[in-house]
């Protein structure tokens, strides 16, 4: 989902498309077997890791790393994803009111994915959540709700 910007550390070749390469897809790979052998916080250890940088999963809120371990599972299938990258044409098509969120504190690759889609999608609005990361419903529930509701009372 770039749309030509260059792939950078970190962040897959296709934001939103092909399964990451490099240094992410051998990072979630190792993770993925760890939690297959049952080794479910030394897994999440080497993903939150690597996507949050070195100590990340040590200075996780407790909340968050439940979360984490319930869904831990679902990282064995997308281990492997073979997703077929989307087109810009295909954003372009999108011609309905859309509501594109970002949490202030997200990591890099996720604006990088929004910055693409509000360019090529003609209808598309978009709002930054502040004090929140990635899981914005937990980081700032009353904030995203807000937006939402704001976004679904416009005509």
């Amino acid at each position: 989902m770039s749309f030509n910007r260059p792939a950078t550390h970190g962040i897959p070749d296709s934001p939103g498309g092909t399964p990451p390469s490099g240094e992410q897809r051998a990072a979630f790979a190792q993770g993925a077997a760890l939690i297959a052998e049952g080794k479910v916080e030394e897994g999440l250890t080497v993903v939150n890791n690597h996507i949050g940088g070195p100590g990340s999963w040590e200075k996780r809120p407790e909340p968050r790393k439940a979360v984490n371990r319930a869904n831990a599972r679902t990282l064995l299938g997308q281990v492997n994803e073979q997703r077929k990258p989307y087109s810009r044409a295909e954003a372009e098509g999108i011609r309905l009111r859309t509501l594109l969120v970002g949490g202030a504190q997200s990591g890099p690759r996720f604006g990088i994915v929004l910055d693409a889609l509000e360019g090529a999608m003609p209808n598309a609005t978009r709002v930054t959540i502040p004090n929140a990361g990635h899981s914005m419903q937990m980081d700032n529930p009353d904030a995203l709700n807000a937006a939402v509701l704001a976004f679904l009372e416009r005509p």
